[in-house]
């Protein structure tokens, strides 16, 4: 599992740049879960970035905010890259729901 603290460390670990080149020691991911409030770049933009950049591997993509407003969650649906939309605060019993 990594982690990465901004919207343009999203993109950078998704290209494979950077620090995350070495794809034998850091892989691309399977599942990313996504907060959509980052201060370099928000999650909105980096989804745009998955849209038209589309990965070669199968990415499960979850969006995370603290917002559950209904603006979100449709602009969320409308980058056609998401699988599933979590608010803040996440629980176990959350992820198993949209998981399973």
């Amino acid at each position: 599992m990594f982690h990465v603290e901004s919207g343009g460390g999203a993109i950078e670990y998704l290209a494979g740049q950077g620090r995350f080149f070495d794809r034998t020691k850091i892989p691309f991911p399977d599942l990313m879960l996504l907060d959509l409030k980052m201060d370099d770049m928000d999650g909105h933009a980096v989804l745009l970035w998955i849209r038209e950049n589309p990965p070669e591997r199968p990415l499960r993509i979850f969006a995370l905010t603290g917002s559950g407003e209904m603006g979100d969650r449709e602009r969320v649906k409308g980058s056609g890259v998401v699988e599933g939309y979590f608010v803040k605060p996440l629980t176990a019993e959350n992820v198993a729901a949209i998981l399973t």
